[in-house]
This record gives C-alpha cells, sequence and structure tokens, in this order.
C-alpha cells in the first residue's frame, strides 16, 4: 500500500519506518541515540537534499552506524510530504542494536512572524548533545528551546566564556563594523547547511568570534536554518544580558557599497527605511538562488 493510500484511509499524519508506514503519533517522544537532519520543500522539491545526506553519512560513520540508505529514500521523502501536506522533513537514522533504523517524519513550517524574538542562555551542553554532529539525543539543547518558548520567545541565544556561539535550532549571524560576522565552526558550533549556502555565495560574511558586547551594540541579528533560510531576530524585551555586556545599541550600519550578488549590484534595493532590511534582501535573495532549480 502506497503512503498516500495509508494517510487517506487513516486521516491522520504517517511517518516511515525502514520502508513501512505507521501513524506518526505512534512514535511518541522516544529516547534514541543516532543523527538526523531537517529539511525545508521548495517548489515541491528538497534542493538541498544531497548536501543533507552527505552531512547524515558523516555523522553516522562518527557514531559508528552502518550506512545503507534505503533505494529510492528520497522519493519516498517526497511521497511522505505530499501526503501530509507538509513542507518540513526529519529524516533520522537511528541506532538500533548494531545496526540502523530509517526514520522519516513531516510537520509544517511555523508561522512565527519576524522578527523573531529571542532570549540570551548559556550554552549547557551534555556529553550527548555533540558539537559537530546532529545527534537526535539533544537533551541540554531541547531544554533550553522549551524554557525560551516558556518565556514567550522563539529560541535562545547560547554563549560561552563571554561569546555568541548559536542558537538552539539555527546559525547565527550579526552586524559588526558594516560587516556580518558567523562565530567559526570550531567545535562550539554545528554548523548547518544555510550557513554554508551563504558563505559561498559571496557576500561580506565574516568567520570570527562575536562578543557578547558585540551582539548587544548589533543593531540585528540573524538566524538560519535549511527549513526557512534568514531570519530575522531581536533580543527579546527583558532579555537579561551576562554581566559586562553593554545595552546600547548602535545606529544601524549601512550596507557596503558596491556590494554585488551575482551579476546586479544591490547597492540600490529599496527594501524599507534602514540597512536591516537591505541586508535581509541581500541575504534571502542568495537564499532563494541557492534553492532555485
Amino acid at each position: 500500500m502506497s503512503v498516500r493510500s495509508v494517510s487517506l484511509a487513516a486521516k491522520v499524519d504517517i511517518a516511515w519506518v525502514d520502508g513501512v508506514c505507521c501513524a506518526a503519533a505512534s512514535l511518541g517522544a522516544r529516547d534514541v541515540d543516532g543523527v538526523f537532519e531537517t529539511m525545508g520543500v521548495a517548489a515541491r522539491a528538497l534542493p538541498l537534499w544531497e548536501q543533507h545526506l552527505r552531512r547524515l553519512r558523516s555523522g553516522a560513520r562518527a557514531l559508528g552506524l552502518r550506512w545503507r540508505p534505503p533505494a529510492r529514500l528520497q522519493r519516498a521523502a517526497l511521497d511522505l510530504l505530499r501526503s501530509n501536506q507538509h513542507d518540513v522533513l526529519r529524516l533520522a537514522l537511528e541506532r538500533v542494536g548494531r545496526g540502523g533504523r530509517w526514520v522519516m517524519a513531516t510537520r509544517a513550517r511555523d508561522g512565527d512572524s519576524e522578527p523573531l524574538r529571542v532570549v540570551l542562555a548559556p550554552q549547557a551542553r551534555v556529553a550527548s548533545d555533540g558539537d559537530d554532529v546532529k545527534r537526535c539525543r539533544r537533551v541540554a539543547l531541547q531544554a533550553q528551546r522549551e524554557q525560551a518558548r516558556a518565556l514567550g520567545a522563539h529560541d535562545a541565544l547560547l554563549w560561552r566564556d563571554g561569546r555568541l556561539l548559536e542558537s538552539t535550532a539555527y546559525n547565527v549571524f550579526v552586524l559588526v563594523d558594516d560587516r556580518l560576522r558567523t562565530p567559526p565552526a570550531d567545535g562550539s558550533i554545528l554548523p548547518g547547511i544555510a550557513r554554508a549556502v551563504l558563505l559561498r555565495a559571496g557576500l561580506p560574511i565574516e568567520i570570527a568570534p562575536v562578543s557578547l558586547s558585540a551582539l548587544a551594540r548589533s543593531p540585528f541579528i540573524v538566524l538560519t536554518n535549511a527549513v526557512y533560510g534568514p531570519r530575522l531576530a531581536r533580543l527579546a524585551s527583558g532579555s537579561v544580558p551576562p554581566p559586562g555586556v553593554l545595552p546600547e545599541t548602535e545606529p544601524p550600519k549601512a550596507l557596503p557599497a558596491g556590494l554585488e550578488l551575482g551579476n546586479e549590484a544591490v547597492g540600490g534595493v529599496s527594501s524599507g527605511a534602514g540597512a536591516e532590511g537591505r541586508w535581509m534582501s541581500v541575504l534571502r535573495r542568495a537564499w532563494e538562488a541557492a534553492i532555485r532549480f
């Protein structure tokens, strides 16, 4: 029986486990080890599938999981997304004994409006979270995001030793001295697919540490992941910075003159009154170019 026929018969969201369909609710909240990828649909396709699969394979090897992807896995993923009428896929390779189990589930993108509200939180990883492997068991990250949600924020920006690192679900870009800056992939963050796309786009982005003082002075924050691309964010009102972080903000920075994206100059982009709108326009155009077939 096909994915679609199971979904229509049951009228519930379904999941896919090693080629067998089941009710998504039956998976429940499971404490399993393994690796996973989350990706968004664009134009009824998964344009970054190969990049996600490469990172999944790298993570599987790091954890000693056998790498034997099922045949027609991408086709099954697209069928599942269409059946559930969703636009976000979670693909996991879970540890089962000495082998592995392939699991796919779907959901809809959130409708949170931008700018997203974020709060600061000290990074509190545990050994099973892993820094550079996207593991299924992400205990500390899940707890910190739930705490941020309880405070009415979309997510938590994580810091350690006075430096901004990432959020629980996104990489972070901050405007520092007229250029966007993103923390280095030095083992303290999980470098994402969307981050890599923007770094390859030829934009004036620096890979360098971001101090919490620089964060406090920056006029805006950009969060990125492979489900949403770039999203505008701001520190939530009442979010208390750690000791020593300056609360004052500087005037918005201007977009560097002569910046080009592809063959088009973007110095004259009209997208709002300030640099914030112009920067977001440039980033979104770079993202859309990367996911366009």
